[in-house]
């Protein structure tokens, strides 16, 4: 490890030239502070253009240059930099036209001025009208300023929803009380006491819900009356009637009254589940060794169950699920519900494989897969294009994308992106956000400075832990002196630029939306697009940890997992 004199030495070398400019008494004053040995000393082109961000435009040349060329650190009134009138928070209300709810935006006091109060607040609202539904624990907090945008000095305008109608609430809606989950996912089952890392049975998905002949299915209830509601201005709104639900008894089932039977034995599927009106079936299951010559193609109403596999230039379509236990090669796979392949798919660009619901495989390579919600891998997708209308989960067993083009509508999470060789690997979620491109420059200088200090803290540190031994030297508490030299000027430095900052900043929503969450590491090579015209994130040279990617603003933002 470098000693501390070796360390200040570095700094006091490699020190880059620097300004300070600040407004004292309505004057602009110009600190300009030498470079080390070997750094880089202020450029006048670089002042000039911190001035103009500040609309600074009429000073004085001569004194500019000098304090430029003297570079000792002294102090230069080189212009007037005349201080605005401050302005109190201002707010601003907008009434639905159904009066179903009134948004209230805070704009930002500017130059000290004063944060609006709850009567002021409670008056602006009375003034339109609004005396119902008023949010009191959202109102209180953003006259307490306790919301954490609100505390932010960056803080330019924010709109909040004060006030919301209360709906009538309906008779409650009929409903129905499953005996059988309506809308199985195949997702694999974790036994007692497994960790979320811990490696899962693939072949135990629940997702085929068998029953016999007699067993009740399901039964309906009917509902109950709701109450009046109100809009914000106060206006009464009477209850409805609720609707009423329809369960109609398809394939192989028995209605008594309001509670459904099963006439055979079979696959239970609930079609329209999340309707007013579901239709229940009990299909048949096919089950089959193989699909072979000994088969031909596949064309199944019901749920279609490979013990084996799908042979090369074999279509299984099935009506329900199929679920294939080994390996599927070269093959044309399309089910109206889940698609599950215990063994993976390695169609080598030449098959296809859709479900309207969600994919699970082991594994996939060189292979096709379209899911109208979800993609499921266990261990890897290599080289494969995956298009899925939701999301694509590969974080399971090796949970590695390699390769190929994966593209989702909200969210892609795996382990590991890409690969050590730098595997073009290509990911695309989310829709294109509006371009944002400010202050990427004094930030970057801003975190730069910031990681010096925290070095420089550091070595103080080591030095008054040594003092504190009784092993320090003299020469280190010379040392300890000049370090702090550096510290109080860049400490100066620091809230200098973030003042700056804070005057340029403009007012930031954060998008919620699409995401890409690796657990384990992105690799050299892997491109992140959240949509097409959005900038894209690649990932160079060296690879990244754990991370999740999203839009804040129109940047990719990345955060550490």
């Amino acid at each position: 490890m470098e000693s501390h004199q070796d360390f200040l030495k570095s700094i006091e070398d490699n020190e880059n030239g620097h300004f300070l400019l600040e407004n004292e008494g309505g004057r602009a004053i110009l600190k300009v502070f030498p470079a080390g040995k070997k750094g880089k000393s202020v450029r006048k082109i670089d002042v000039q253009a911190r001035l103009g961000l500040f609309g600074i435009s009429d000073y004085d040349a001569a004194a500019l240059d000098e304090a430029i060329a003297g570079a000792s650190g002294e102090a230069y009134d080189i212009a007037a930099w005349e201080e605005l009138a401050s302005e109190d928070a201002r707010l601003e209300l907008e009434v639905a036209e159904d009066e179903s709810q009134a948004m209230m935006t805070v704009i930002a006091p500017r130059h000290g001025g004063s944060w609006p109060t709850r009567e002021e607040i409670l008056s602006l609202l009375a003034s339109r009208g609004v005396v119902a539904g008023i949010d009191e624990e959202l109102l209180q907090a953003i006259v307490n300023r306790s919301l954490p945008e609100l505390a932010n000095k960056g803080f330019q305008k924010k709109a909040y929803r004060i006030a919301s109608m209360k709906a009538p609430t309906a008779a409650r809606d009929a409903s129905v009380e499953w005996q059988i989950d309506p809308n199985p996912r195949a997702v694999p089952v974790r036994e007692a006491g497994q960790r979320e890392d811990d490696p899962v049975d693939f072949r135990n998905l629940n997702v085929v819900q068998t029953c016999q002949a007699g067993d009740l299915l399901a039964r309906v209830l009917p509902g109950e009356p709701g109450e009046a509601g109100y809009t914000v201005t106060g206006r009464t709104l009477p209850a409805t009637d609720g609707s009423s639900i329809v369960l109609e008894p398809g394939q192989n089932v028995e209605s008594r009254g309001n509670e459904y039977y099963s006439r055979i034995d079979g696959h239970a599927r609930v079609s329209n589940f999340q309707t007013r009106f579901p239709r229940l079936d009990i299909e048949e299951i096919l089950e089959l060794d193989n699909v072979d010559y000994s088969t031909g193609h596949i064309d199944f109403p019901g749920t279609v169950v490979v013990r084996n596999t799908v042979f090369d230039g074999f279509q299984v379509n099935a009506r329900g699920d199929i679920i294939i236990e080994k390996t599927v090669s070269n093959v044309f796979l399309k089910a109206e519900g889940d698609i599950i392949l215990s063994g993976g798919a390695v169609t080598r660009n030449s098959g296809y494989i859709e479900a309207a619901g969600s994919i699970f495989a082991r594994f996939a390579q060189k292979s096709s897969l379209l899911a109208g919600h979800g993609i499921y891998i266990q261990e890897v997708s290599m080289h494969s294009r995956l298009t899925a209308g939701q999301e694509i989960i590969v974080e399971e067993g090796r949970g590695e994308i390699i390769g190929g083009d994966v593209l989702a509508g909200q969210r892609v999470k795996a382990r590991k992106l890409g690969t050590k060789m730098e595997t073009a690997t290509r990911i695309t979620v989310g829709v294109d956000p509006d371009t944002f491109q400010k202050l990427r420059e004094m930030d970057a200088q801003y975190e730069d400075q910031k990681k010096t200090y925290h070095r420089v803290l550091l070595h103080i540190q080591q030095i008054e832990e040594s003092r504190k031994r009784g092993k320090s030297t003299a020469e280190d508490e010379e040392t300890e002196k000049r370090l702090r030299l550096v510290q109080q000027k860049l400490e100066k430095l620091l809230e200098n630029l973030e003042l700056q900052r804070e005057r340029l900043i403009a007012s930031i929503n954060p998008v919620e939306g699409a995401e890409v969450e690796v657990r384990e590491q992105v690799f050299p090579g892997v491109e992140i697009s959240f949509g097409v015209g959005v900038r894209k994130y690649r990932v160079e040279r060296r690879s990244l940890p754990g991370a999740r990617f999203s839009l804040y603003e129109d940047q990719v933002r990345l955060a550490s997992i």
